[in-house]
């Protein structure tokens, strides 16, 4: 037998590398409280305001039932008027300049066409008002205008026109919408985290999943933070990447282009020099509709006025259409007609093309919840109370840990001091 003394290992084994997991399990328990404590405020009004945002057109049409709800005959969409007699009657009603951003198909036979305007009205902040004008589809007449944005003060926006800000920028305009983007990194961290803390390193799995039965009121909001977490981790990730995506959008297709190429569309122009009559957005439909007779219209955007961009080459018109698939997910299809030949120049497809694209197609869908139809957006709806829940009771777990903390800290200070102790 050789009497060689042994090496020590220098692996992590036995009460040392428990010792060392718990180490790693307390920085993370760390990170998770003090992203949850810092941002949790802002993750609260995020959340909620989301929540009401996944029914924005329910609920404005809901509040504003003079402007959206139209009677339907009974040919319903089939006796619309002609999209160009829509869009006519819409550039009628708003003053000379402004120009139009993107309008809302009807979402159902009993609302009307719904055109966003940008009305180029300065303000301090070098802003603009961005004007809404409804119309009726079966008449093409205007039902009403409203202002949706105000430049000069966000408390002057219509109901969801407000919410919308608070949610995307904090009613902080430029630099809070880079805010929330950041914010949203780091509640995807925080969200990550809090599945590494969930983990059963024990291997009680059952009980990972489940409320404990009988518990106190202590180890039930501890249960309910950890369960409702777990949950609805799938949704809060997808709608917070996706949170980013609209926030830090060049930041965002950087990262995926280190993966795969992605489509820069605003790039995409007409092939040829801006001449001759520009086609009609009757004839636009006519296209679409032939080449993706699947796909049911979303949105639509006209190229603007000063349609020119530098060296003569003319803008184009975009078509979003919801598209339904076999397996139950819908995606957005966006597709880019050429202004003055109908070309289809570009069409970004949910279910195909380059993987770039495809991962920034579904962007939307996830954010709004409309991939699972309406499911997605229940699931969204519900992520958004989620947030909610999540600091509440990360609150109530961070004030009973403290008070457990003091309590102890007393129990010591009052213990008697040993004779052997006091002898010394």
């Amino acid at each position: 037998m050789s009497s060689e003394p042994r090496m020590p290992s220098l692996l992590p084994t036995g009460r040392t590398g428990r010792f060392s997991a718990r180490s790693r399990r307390k920085l993370w328990r760390e990170v998770h409280f003090w992203l949850g404590l810092v941002a949790g405020t802002t993750l609260v009004v995020i959340g909620l305001t989301g929540s009401l945002l996944v029914y924005f057109k329910e609920i404005d049409a809901w509040l504003n039932p003079q402007l959206q709800i139209v009677a339907a005959p009974p040919a319903g969409r089939a006796a619309y008027r002609p999209i160009s007699e829509i869009v006519a009657a819409a550039r009628a009603a708003i003053p000379t300049g402004a120009q139009l951003g993107f309008t809302y198909y009807p979402r159902n036979e009993e609302t009307a066409f719904w055109f966003f305007y940008s009305m180029g009205k300065g303000s301090q902040s070098g802003g603009s008002d961005t004007l809404n004008v409804f119309v009726n589809p079966y008449t093409a007449q205007v039902t009403g205008t409203r202002v949706w944005y105000s430049a000069e003060s966000p408390f002057k926006n219509c109901l969801m026109g407000f919410i919308f800000k608070l949610h995307y920028a904090l009613l902080l305009g430029t630099p809070g919408n880079t805010l929330v983007g950041i914010l949203c990194v780091f509640f995807i961290i925080s969200s990550l985290t809090g599945l590494i803390l969930w983990w059963p390193i024990t291997g009680k799995w059952r009980q990972a999943f489940l409320f404990k039965k009988h518990a106190s009121s202590e180890r039930l909001n501890h249960d309910l933070h950890k369960l409702s977490g777990f949950y609805s981790l799938v949704v809060l990730l997808a709608v917070l990447v996706s949170g980013v995506y609209f926030n830090l959008g060049p930041q965002f297709r950087w990262l995926v282009e280190l993966f795969a190429p992605v489509t820069h569309r605003p790039d995409i122009v007409g092939k040829q020099q801006a001449h001759g009559t520009t086609i009609s957005i009757d004839r636009v439909e006519e296209v679409v509709h032939q080449r993706f007779p699947d796909g049911q219209w979303f949105a639509f955007s006209l190229p603007p006025q000063t349609s020119a961009m530098p060296g003569n080459r003319p803008l184009p018109y975009r078509v979003a259409q919801l598209v339904p698939s076999a397996w139950g997910f819908v995606g957005r299809r966006e597709i880019i007609v050429d202004q003055y030949s109908g070309e289809i120049l570009h069409v970004g497809d949910p279910f195909r093309g380059r993987g770039g694209d495809v991962f920034i197609q579904w962007q939307w869908p996830l954010h709004s919840g409309y991939a699972l139809g309406m499911p997605g957006r229940i699931l969204v709806l519900i992520a958004g109370i989620v947030c909610a829940v999540l600091y509440v009771t990360g609150i109530i777990r961070w004030l009973q840990k403290r008070r457990a903390s003091r309590l102890a800290e007393r129990r010591r200070c009052a213990l008697p001091i040993p004779m052997s102790e006091a002898r010394s």
